[in-house]
């Protein structure tokens, strides 16, 4: 834990955001977005504080512990240079970072097989936050990329998948965003940006509003793509 928040401590997100893509993502605490159950705007998740990262890693070196690593990435030019932004701010902290470039699938390869020290992703999608049981609940799960198993963590998402309240569900997802800020699994650095192109006579193609939710716009997270039920031609 020490090792991650000292790294979570190093990165300055709005620099690498405006570095890598001229400021253009919302920045990003936590793994939920506005506007889903489970969302903090302060999740507790620790903040970029050079000092107190220099800090920490000055007293694991002076006793004897670990801090060089290396960094996987994809070969896609964006992420190479994103992650060459990060390493220069993991390395001004006092780290010792390696980059390694696999193709995507190597690199999804890498991670199941726990073969890395850090990895660069892009991930955990849902407009429910349901959709990231299976990349976040421990016990031997191979597609827990961070091989994690926080019994803080399993025992939320198995409140948040066994009720179908949704305070009880807000309140469970609510305390897995909070553990995240507390153990650093994951330094969050923004939310993926995703567009979908329609001619001006095109109606709809986000999907109608759900039966379940009257009156509420159908959502606009496209990561896992999007209904084509309401979709209609305006014909002159």
């Amino acid at each position: 834990r020490q090792v991650r928040l000292a790294m979570a401590r190093s990165i300055d997100k709005a620099k690498v955001n405006q570095l890598a893509n001229k400021g253009f993502a919302a920045l990003a605490d936590g793994p939920f977005p506005p506007g889903v159950l489970g969302y903090l705007k302060d999740p507790g998740a620790a903040t970029f504080d050079l000092s107190a990262a220099k800090a920490a890693v000055k007293e694991m070196k002076a006793k004897g512990q670990r801090t060089t690593f290396s960094m996987l990435t994809s070969d896609g030019p964006a992420a190479i240079r994103t992650a060459q932004i990060e390493k220069g701010m993991l390395e001004s902290a006092g780290f010792t970072i390696n980059i390694e470039v696999a193709s995507e699938a190597g690199l999804i390869d890498r991670v199941i097989a726990g073969k890395y020290d850090l990895a660069q992703f892009r991930n955990q999608p849902g407009e429910d936050p349901d959709a990231n049981y299976n990349w976040w609940y421990g016990d031997g799960n191979p597609v827990n990329f961070g091989k994690f198993d926080d019994a803080t963590i399993n025992a939320a998402l198995d409140k948040g998948r066994s009720s179908p309240d949704t305070g009880v569900r807000r309140d469970a997802y609510e305390t897995v965003n909070r553990q995240f800020g507390a153990q650093a699994y994951n330094v969050y650095l923004w939310y993926a940006p995703w567009a979908v192109a329609e001619s001006k006579d095109v109606h709809g193609i986000l999907g109608p509003p759900l039966p379940d939710e009257p009156g509420v716009a159908p959502p606009a997270r496209l990561v896992n793509g999007h209904p084509l039920l309401g979709i209609w031609i305006e014909r002159s």
